[in-house]
């Protein structure tokens, strides 16, 4: 997800989401420390910096998922959305298992998806 973020301010609540030892995900809540043009830091992150365009972890070699989000429910709305995306795949993967969803259902599907087409074109 690449957005602006609005401007962030030293001593500014944001929520850390990340992934304890076990890989499970957690969310921290934190108060942003410095703020650049291009980076910020948290409490608590050692030097780990985070993009001000994205909010995500800068990291010099491997991968993070680490990324600050300015509410919870920002992070639980895009789980939600990661989940339904994926119990979508699965409905509609061609090797999974058929589904038997109706002409009904498939229709009002088919219009759900033309108006979010329509509304991004």
């Amino acid at each position: 997800m690449l957005f602006r973020s609005p401007k962030l301010i030293v001593g500014q609540t944001v929520f850390l989401s990340s992934h304890d030892w076990q890989k499970k995900e957690i969310i921290i809540e934190t108060t942003v420390t410095k703020v650049g043009r291009k980076y910020f830091q948290i409490a608590d992150s050692g030097w780990t910096q985070f993009s001000v365009e994205t909010m995500r972890a800068i990291v010099s070699s491997g991968a993070s998922s680490d990324q600050c989000y300015l509410t919870r429910q920002a992070i639980e709305d895009e789980r939600e959305c990661t989940r339904l995306k994926e119990s979508l795949r699965k409905v509609f993967d061609v090797w999974g298992s058929s589904t038997n969803l109706s002409l009904d259902q498939l229709r009002r599907i088919d219009v759900i998806v033309k108006e979010t087409l329509r509304d991004k074109g």
